[in-house]
């Protein structure tokens, strides 16, 4: 699975707005100071991003990890397999 950075970017800003749009809400409920609910609300979508560029980073230093473990020349053996079969399925025809 490929996503770009800008992607990868875009969903991590979009995740940090809603965590911060749901503290919001539950924080203007909530009897505090107008400072608070700011700062706090600032903090948790600054912690969302922060959380979700770590992971992407993590997932990114897997895949890169699983990749170079595979053979280079078994890197297409199934897509060739499967080629071989669909043309012998349209010889069989």
């Amino acid at each position: 699975m490929y996503i770009s950075l800008r992607a990868t970017f875009i969903r991590n800003i979009t995740v940090a707005l809603l965590n911060g749009t749901i503290t919001l809400i539950l924080l203007l409920i909530a009897p505090l100071g107008l400072a608070t609910v700011i700062t706090n609300t600032a903090m948790v979508s600054l912690a969302s991003f922060l959380i979700a560029s770590l992971i992407d980073g993590i997932i990114l230093w897997l895949s890169y990890a699983s990749v170079s473990k595979i053979p280079p020349g078994r890197a297409n053996y199934h897509s060739l397999t499967r080629k071989k079969a669909e043309k012998s399925l349209n010889k069989r025809r």
